[in-house]
Order: structure tokens, then sequence, then C-alpha cells
């Protein structure tokens, strides 16, 4: 669902400009060239053939050959990215193996690669541990510490188990169990989430390596990548009685119907021309940018997987346990062949066995220091967003060519669109666009919520380090939000707006003077319900195709069961006089984003930062189903770092306030006394008591009083 047809967002007296939320358009810088780059290792004997000159080449695309611009002779890249993937599900036995891995890994270093350690986990996306080193003890000690939760997850220990209910009797299966099919539900959205965030884990490597420039290779340790779909039903079923096969039967429709349904990979729906519904496409499309990109996917299994020789049998295991067994096998299995398939489609090699390291060393730390590049320009006048098989020959009798043989002809807006994507599972990732978000769900009738999006850009880093601005000069900024259910996969709610600012000296004056500029929107109501959800915005620079994201929680409040004084929002803010509206009723302008009641107007401060001398105000929205009458707010400030009930009283004014008898829902805006608050951070908390006097209700949002 889209978020409204047009809105517009103001500075507080400056109109900036007219956003307007449409279908995805992503206006990247046109590229000054269709010229590409391929790199190629030629040796012979294992050495380096370093006298070759361009007419010892030929490239072919697809099977028809094509000029070589240019051929220069450059260092081999020596750097690596090592990314440590949901070590949480490696097999346990490996954490008494990891002083021995982090010692297989570190001769890496001795070959001379520059590190950079990541750890990828389906909780929290990619985290870099470590920056570019060549330090052996600070990489080895990034790598022992990406390996602190090994084995940690057992949901795939026992889901045979689980899933099904043993008649001992008889030895037959009986039935199946409500909450049993929940778990499994649980444990195959728990692999989904696992899939998107390697995906986009592994997406905003490549990027990185894209952004810095030449080739580059990632070096993916990983137990495996769920495949999303239950275990292959023939293997699944051999063996078992005509209730199990029905059962197991009814188990695995119902899961390929749930998973098919589903929309992977896209939550802000960029590519509104594709559909991703199997995880092989979704691979296929990692393969593709990693390859156009020159990136290497290597992967190195740490563990041992060996399926079982011996049948799986009521001879070897109690009937409870054969399911579990063959589901674990399958899954495994499933798991290394995704790894594979990044690692061969992407001209690397996937590492497992007992040789692994063998293996590593020799595909990895060979001695070539050079290799070639080669530029062209492709086949086309324009890209046609298609894969290409590339060929390299050389004139040198014997010796081998190393390249990646495919590619695919992306469009500058479709690099941002993977960019984009990926940000998304990453959203502590991506920081060049630093900037404050909200997102307030401002209630306006039963069940019905406007959505209220506000940002807080730094003047200093968005506009003054980037070079002075000329006046006239326009700066196109495209928000992409996301508001989903939390816990759910495939509900929520997407929109984007285009920020464009013309800089009027006006607007160059206040960019000058202020540390933020203030955008505010609101869009169409939104069904929201009592839940909790999480808000991600992705911000983009379509001029540099610099990426900022920002994710934030909320709730709903169970109105049914709350009391009196629940709360809906609770926003710090500055307020100013409004002279175009006398309505005493609160609403949000649809033309410049701003809360307005009678002659007030609201702006959220979104990162909560107030100057010494400047006026606090607070809006509330409570759930009041008593009617208004005992909504007496106390606010109280105290340290962050400081125990609570070292709180001091914060006197507040209310000067606004009404009632929505229909929502029964209590709004208000009341003017603090910030005078005695001391510079610093601090922690601001709201309180409705009770009659009797004891808190029923409170909520806790973060202050910062600054000097200036």
């Amino acid at each position: 669902m889209r978020i409204n047809k047009s809105i517009t967002c103001v500075l507080p007296g400056i109109l900036v400009a007219a956003c307007v939320l449409s279908n995805f358009h992503l206006d990247l810088m046109a590229q000054d060239s269709r010229t590409r780059s391929l790199y190629v290792t030629v040796t012979k004997e294992g050495q380096f053939v370093d006298n070759l000159t361009l007419q010892d080449f030929k490239l072919f695309e697809d099977g028809k050959q094509i000029k070589i611009d240019t051929l220069e002779k450059i260092p081999a890249e020596k750097r690596l990215i090592v990314i440590f993937h949901d070590p949480q599900f490696w097999p346990r036995e490996v954490m008494n193996d990891k002083e021995a891995l982090a010692d297989e890994l570190l001769k890496l270093v001795e070959y001379g690669y520059e590190v950079m350690v990541f750890q990828l986990t389906w909780t929290d996306g990619l985290a870099r541990l470590r920056p570019y080193s060549s330090q052996e003890g600070l990489v080895r000690e990034s790598f022992i510490q990406a390996m602190t939760s090994i084995g940690t997850d057992k949901s795939l220990d026992d889901i045979g188990a689980r899933l099904l209910e043993i008649d001992a009797s008889t030895e037959t299966i009986a039935s199946m169990r409500l909450e049993q099919q929940g778990e499994m539900q649980a444990y195959l959205n728990i692999n989904r989430r696992r899939f998107e965030k390697a995906v986009g884990g592994i997406l905003a490597a490549c990027n990185l390596v894209r952004t810095e420039g030449g080739s580059g290779s990632l070096l993916l340790i990983s137990s495996g990548i769920p495949d999303l779909s239950s275990s292959n039903r023939a293997r699944i079923l051999e063996d078992t009685t005509a209730d199990a096969r029905s059962t197991l039967d009814a188990i695995h429709s119902r899961d390929q119907q749930y998973i098919g349904n589903l929309r992977l990979f896209d939550p802000f729906n960029v590519w509104e021309d594709k559909k991703f519904n199997r995880a092989e496409e979704v691979l296929e499309e990692v393969v593709r940018f990693a390859s156009s990109q020159d990136v290497a996917i290597y992967s190195l299994d740490p563990g041992v997987f060996s399926r079982s020789v011996r049948p799986t049998s009521t001879e070897i295991f109690r009937p409870e346990d054969i399911l579990g067994v063959r589901i674990s096998e399958e899954e495994i299995v499933k798991q290394k062949q995704n790894l594979r398939l990044l690692s061969e489609q992407t001209n690397a090699a996937f590492f497992r066995g007992s040789d692994k390291y063998q293996d590593m060393q020799q595909a990895m730390g060979g001695g070539v220091e050079h290799q070639y590049r080669l530029s062209f320009k492709p086949g086309r006048n324009k890209p046609d967003g298609k894969s290409h098989k590339l060929e390299v020959k050389v004139t040198a009798v014997g010796a081998d060519t190393r390249f990646n043989q495919k590619y695919t002809d992306y469009a500058a807006d479709d690099v941002g669109k993977v960019a984009l994507v990926s940000a998304f599972y990453n959203p502590g990732f991506y920081t060049d666009l630093p900037f404050d978000a909200d997102f307030i769900p401002f209630i306006s009738a039963p069940g019905e919520y406007l959505p209220w999006v506000n940002l807080a850009m730094p003047t200093k880093e968005l506009f003054n380090e980037r070079g002075a601005a000329s006046e006239g000069e326009k700066k196109n900024f495209r928000l992409n939000f996301w508001i989903q259910e939390a816990g759910e996969l495939d509900k929520g709610f997407r929109g984007m707006i285009n920020i464009s600012l013309t800089m009027t000296q006006s607007l160059m004056d206040y960019i000058d003077r202020s540390a933020y500029l203030w955008l505010y929107f609101r869009g169409e109501p939104l069904p929201l319900d009592s839940k909790r959800y999480q808000a991600v915005y992705a911000l983009v620079d379509t001029e540099t195709r610099e990426i900022g994201t920002w994710k934030g929680l909320f709730s709903i409040p169970q109105f049914k069961e709350e009391m009196q004084g629940a709360f809906i929002n609770c926003v710090l803010g500055s307020a100013t006089e409004n002279q175009e509206r006398k309505d005493e009723s609160f609403d949000i302008s649809s033309r410049n984003g701003y809360l307005e009641y009678g002659g007030i107007r609201f702006f959220p401060k979104v990162n909560n930062i107030f100057g010494t001398l400047e006026d606090g105000y607070v809006f509330l929205q409570i759930y009041a189903p008593q009617g208004e009458t005992m909504i007496q707010p106390e606010f109280i400030i105290y340290p962050a770092e400081g125990d609570d009930s070292f709180g001091t009283n914060v006197p507040g004014e209310r000067i606004a306030g009404s009632f929505n008898p229909s929502a029964k829902v209590w709004s208000g805006i009341y003017k603090l006394n910030l005078f005695s608050v001391f510079v610093g951070e601090h922690v601001f908390q709201v309180r409705i008591p009770a009659a009797e006097g004891e808190a029923i209700s409170s909520r806790k949002i973060r202050l910062i009083k600054l000097r200036k």
C-alpha cells in the first residue's frame, strides 16, 4: 500500500519543496561512458605471464568478438572481505576448533591480504568488526570475536519430534497439534529472515567493493544459506505409513503455498517488474550483481558434513526421531548447495570437507602479484539489464586465464536499486547520509492513523561540507520507507517521497545558521492494528548515489484491554503561532506536514535536542475511555545514566487539548519549563497518575540539552 499521492515539506517560515509520492524511479547520475572493466589473470605453470600486449588478447561477448579499448597491467587485488555468517547456526563442535579456524584464516594475511572482518546475523544484519588491516593480532582478535556465538541456536535439532505426536502403542502418527504447526511455521519464518539478511548482507559487501573501485573478493564463512522451502517430500516419505504420508504431504503443500505467496527480497518494491518468489531467483540476482561488479564470492563451511551412508530406519533411530533426522539432513544439503551456487557462479570456489583449508590456501594464497585490466564497451547502445557471457583468449601457448565469465549490463539506476534493497536489511551499514528521523502514528479515527514522517537533516554534513551551493541549484533526495509489523514478513506499508530543495538565498542563510534542516510529511490514513511495528527509512542522494538509513520501533496499544492512560504518542517538539487556522481540533496539515490546533503549530524535534534558552513542548495522545477528566500528566526528568528515583519535576502548562469521543483518545500540547535542566543527555518521562497518586502509565524518551 502506498502512502498518499501528494505531500509537502516545509521549513518553519520557508516553503522548501513539493514532495510527490509516485512510482519509484531512481534518477541516479548518468554514466559518462558505457566503458566497462574486466580483470584477467594469466598464468603459466603457476607464474604470472607479464609480457602480454593488447594484440595478445581477444575478447568475445556472447560469442561475438568485440573491441578491447585499453589494456593495463596492474597489481593484483589483495583486499579481502571476510564475513562470518550466522555462527549461532554452525555445528556446536566447531566451537572447539575456532582457534584453529582463526589460525588457518590468518594465513591469508601472511599471503599479503588486507582483511576487513564482518559478522552477518539474521537478527542484526551486517556489522563491521574490523576495517581493512594486515596486522595479524588485530585481525585474529576480530576472527575470535565473530565466533563467540557458535552453535547457540538449537531450532533444527529436534524439529521432527516437535512436529508430530506419536501414538506409542501403535508407533504410527496419530495427529498433529496446532501448536506444533505453529512451531514449524515459526521455524520457516526464521529461515526466511536468515535468508533475506544473508542476501542483503552479501549485496552490501559487494556494493562496498563497487564503491572502492576495482575488483574484489569476499570469503563467506557459513554453514549454509536457508533454502526457503520445506524439505524434499520424496526423501521424507520413504518407508512411512499412509497416515504419515498424508500428514507430511499436507505440511509440505501448506509451507510451499505460504512461501510462494510471499514477495521476497524487495521491500521497497523498486523492482516493480520482477517477482522473487523462490530462493533460487534471488540468489541468481545476487550472482548477477556480484559478477557485474567483478566480485568473487568464496565460501567456507566451518564444519564437516557428510550424509549418512546408512539408511534412516527404525533399526538405527527411534520411529519418532526419523522425520527430524531426514528433515535435518535434507535442509543441510540444500543450504550447502546455495553456498556452492554463489561461489561457482562468481568464478570462485566453495571450500568444505577435510581438505578445505588446503583448497582455500591453494585457490586464494597463490603468488600471483599482478593482473590485466581490459576496458571495453558492451555491444549495445544502452543497458539491457540482461546477463552476457564473456570469453578471453590469449596468444600465450599453454597459459591459463581467469576472469569473470558473465556480467549483467545494469543501468545506473539498477545498481542503485540493489544498494537500496540491501540498505533495508542492513540499516546500520549505510551511513553515507546522516540524518535523524521519526515515524508517528497520529490517530485520527478509530483504527485509522495518519503516517507522520519527520526528518532532521544535519546541515553541516549534508550541505556545508559538500561545497558551497550556488543560488538556484537543486539538491534532490528520495526517501523510501517501509512500515512492517514486527514479527510479520509479508504485511506492511511502503512509500516514497521526492525531496527537491531549491537553494534560494533564504534557504542558504537558514542552513548556514542552523544545525538541522527539519522536514515534515503527512500521508493518507493507514489501518494500523494494536501491534508492534518497525519503520525503516532509506534516504538517497540522487546525484551522488549515497544512502543513509534509519530504523525505529513503535507500538499501537491494545485498546480493548488497556486501562485509562495508555500512551499512543509522546512527542517532544517546538511550537509557533498559527494565523491560518482557528479550528480547535488537532490535525496534521497535508500541505506542509505540521500539527495544528487553533492558533498553534507544533513541530516534532525528531532528535529531541534543545538549546539552553529554548522552550520545550510535548504532544501527547492518550487512550481515555472514561473521558479527559483524569488526564493530568506529570513530567519528570533525570540524567540518562542516573536512577529515575532521583528525578526532578518539570513544570508543564497545557496550551492545547481536545477529546475525540469516537476514538476515545485525548490529545494535548504542553509547554515545558526546561530552564532548570542541566546541559547533557537526560531521560524525559511522562506519567499519567491514578486518583490515588500511583502511576498507571508512563512513557520515557531521550532529551538532550546543549549549551547554545
